[in-house]
């Protein structure tokens, strides 16, 4: 019995130990498990590529020390962060237009609680390439582009349009275009369009637009003699009607052989010729928008002879008298003064025709008169040739930082359009315009000077053009400001410029230019070709050289280059702008070779060809007159010149092959500072 008692305490011992430490375990692991998980989780900031968001702790005795995991996912990425102590964070870097779940966990001691979970959706990305593709007076067309964001398929677009009342419209999922009709007439409007996906709206992309104003009306004659006449019409009931102007056209044999800008409703043109058909256009304008022409065709009167009927057999006996005194008095008239000339009549300044070498000085004189008088009268009639051409590629937001002056930019039926790169449609773009010669109609490419951000394009330009001459007119800089980028490397070594490789082969000084010889290797490929650049060096801006000898050699010289290689490549001529010294250069070289041709040149019909393709070419009355000064002065070389010696002597190319001597012997090396 003693030995039984012994043992039971010793069990029931044992079992309150071993109850003890369990129950106590148990509790503990209930206790540090399973936190309560966060509340109110909200979205704070919301854009195309970040989110933040904040919640709440929950109202646990430890939720000071809890941690917290942040996880953000979709079908295509899991984002997951642990945040200490805080109760927001911040994704960046996420893709537009995408749906996302972001769930938000507690922890403690190595515990997680349940997950809270929003579904949310990152703006998407704003439209691209916003642009006016059709417009007349009552209509607007725009359209536009998508980035590549995951579910731009599936995005509607927001359109508005706004002058002081707006009008707004959400588009059919996938449509990229849209046409507002039941405009008003020669009116500013705002278009804007934003992108909308699950609920979330981009920014807007936005352009100004002006509907065409409305045409001129009840278009009359109000007087008429047999060499002028005056015209009339109504203006339109447009809003903006008083700040209209009206373009006047007139044409003879349908020719332009008179344009005129008024703000009033009447016109008369003067010095026509009489019993002559012209017709008559007039257009308004507002804001560089055009409206629809009226048209007016009228026949100038006959002038009335009553002298032949009035007189009959008794005038015609006095007639008679008179023509055989005065065959008498000119005869000896003659005799005694056969060596003087007598002055050609003033010709027309109105209707300009090809004009004879031998009566060229002449003509130069007659513009020369009464303070270039002449001069002033032609270069007012090219003011406006061309301009109404559109320029919508130039002026696309895309395209806007590529020109260097905003008030020149190409017309888009004769700009140059480079191969469009990772189907970016406005990468075609550079500010340059194809110009016909007096061999072809795209014989040169008068271009802008490079900026920085575009001599890539001015090199892509060069190689699919297969350029083999550059003439630049201008200098990097002048007066201080930057009036081209260097595209070319002062040294021998190799210099990128994106696929391009250019690399100087020479550069030799003569007289007041420099010519270098360029290599130009495209990384794409294999081939390697070789440039002439020929750099005038005595040019300022909207000024001229400071004799014509510079330029008409100069001009002989690369004309020469030109005949040298395949006529068939286009020659790119550029200065600053790109239309004025530009203009200038091609002018004249288009008239020397008129003269040669045809023993006749006509300089403000070429002037005006070429503002037809590129606006503003022969861009000051300056250069006007400094190109007919030039023409003046080359003839007089011609004719001074002796008979079978050729006028100059420098005209061959400036480079052979390397085998054979230089042509030009006064041939040095540059420096850089010299000045003309």
């Amino acid at each position: 019995m003693g030995d039984v008692l012994q043992v039971k305490p010793q069990r029931w011992r044992l079992q309150q130990v071993l109850l003890f430490v369990v129950l106590q375990v148990s509790s503990m692991g209930m206790q540090s498990q399973y936190p309560s998980p966060p509340v109110q989780i909200r979205v704070t900031t919301q854009n195309s590529t970040t989110l933040s968001i904040s919640w709440t702790s929950p109202n646990d005795t430890n939720k000071d020390r809890y941690e917290y995991n942040v996880s953000l996912s979709n079908d295509l990425e899991l984002v997951t962060n642990i945040t200490m102590g805080q109760t927001n964070y911040t994704f960046t870097n996420l893709s537009p237009g995408t749906d996302y779940n972001v769930s938000v966990s507690s922890l403690y001691n190595d515990t997680k609680s349940q997950a809270t979970v929003i579904h949310v959706t990152t703006d998407p990305s704003p439209p691209l390439e916003l642009r006016v593709t059709t417009q007349n007076s009552t209509t607007l067309s725009i359209s536009w582009t998508s980035l590549d964001d995951t579910n731009k398929d599936r995005y509607q677009y927001n359109v508005l349009l706004s002058n002081g009342m707006e009008l707004e419209t959400n588009i059919t999922i996938g449509q990229t275009n849209y046409t507002f009709t039941n405009l008003s007439p020669g009116t500013d409007y705002d278009v804007s369009v934003s992108s909308l996906y699950n609920d979330r709206k981009s920014q807007a992309t936005a352009t100004p637009a002006t509907t065409d104003p409305s045409s001129p009306s009840h278009l009359s004659i109000t007087a008429q003699s047999s060499t002028s006449f005056s015209i009339s019409w109504t203006r339109p009931n447009d809003t903006n009607e008083s700040n209209y102007q009206y373009n006047v056209s007139l044409f003879l044999n349908n020719n332009v052989v008179k344009d005129e800008t008024t703000n009033g409703t009447h016109i008369t043109f003067t010095k026509l010729l009489p019993g002559t058909t012209y017709s008559v256009t007039v257009r308004s304008e507002y804001n560089s928008r055009e409206s629809q022409p009226a048209h007016l065709s009228l026949i100038t009167e006959t002038p009335v002879r009553n002298a032949a009927i009035i007189g009959g057999v008794f005038g015609g006996l006095i007639l008679a008298a008179l023509l055989i005194i005065s065959f008498l008095v000119l005869r000896r008239h003659f005799k005694n003064k056969e060596n003087k000339t007598i002055p050609l009549k003033p010709l027309s300044m109105k209707i300009i025709a090809k004009i004879p070498c031998s009566n060229f000085e002449q003509h130069y004189q007659q513009l020369h008169a009464d303070s270039d008088y002449g001069f002033a009268e032609q270069y007012e009639m090219l003011k406006n040739v061309g301009k109404s051409q559109p320029r919508t590629a130039g002026q696309l937001p895309s395209n806007l930082s590529k020109n260097r002056y905003k008030d020149i930019v190409p017309y888009d039926d004769s700009r140059v359009c480079l191969m469009v790169q990772d189907n970016e449609e406005t990468s075609d773009y550079i500010n340059a315009s194809y110009i016909a010669g007096f061999s072809s109609q795209k014989e040169f490419i008068a271009s802008q000077g490079p900026l920085p951000s575009t001599v890539v394009d001015f090199w892509r330009m060069v190689w699919e053009q297969k350029v083999s001459t550059i003439v630049m007119l201008a200098q990097c800089v002048e007066a201080g400001r930057p009036k081209c980028e260097q595209y070319w490397p002062d040294d021998k070594q190799p210099h990128n410029y994106g696929k391009f490789i250019i690399s100087l082969l020479r550069e030799d000084n003569v007289e007041h230019w420099i010519v270098r010889a360029l290599e130009v290797r495209n990384s794409q490929f294999t081939e390697t070709r070789q440039v002439s650049q020929y750099h005038f060096q005595c040019w300022p801006d909207h000024g001229v050289p400071n004799t014509t000898t510079q330029l008409i050699d100069f001009v002989s010289v690369v004309r020469t280059d030109l005949i040298r290689t395949e006529m068939s490549k286009s020659t790119v001529v550029h200065c600053s702008a790109g239309v004025g010294r530009t203009g200038t250069f091609i002018a004249l070289d288009q008239a020397i070779q008129q003269i040669e041709e045809e023993d006749m040149v006509e300089l403000n019909t070429i002037v005006k060809n070429m503002r037809r393709n590129r606006c503003m070419m022969v861009q000051t009355e300056v250069q006007y007159k400094f190109l007919h000064t030039c023409v003046r002065d080359y003839l007089k070389s011609k004719s001074d010149q002796v008979v079978g010696m050729p006028i100059y002597q420098n005209t061959a190319p400036a480079y052979q092959d390397q085998n054979s001597r230089r042509v030009y012997e006064n041939m040095h090396s540059i420096d850089i500072n010299d000045k003309c």
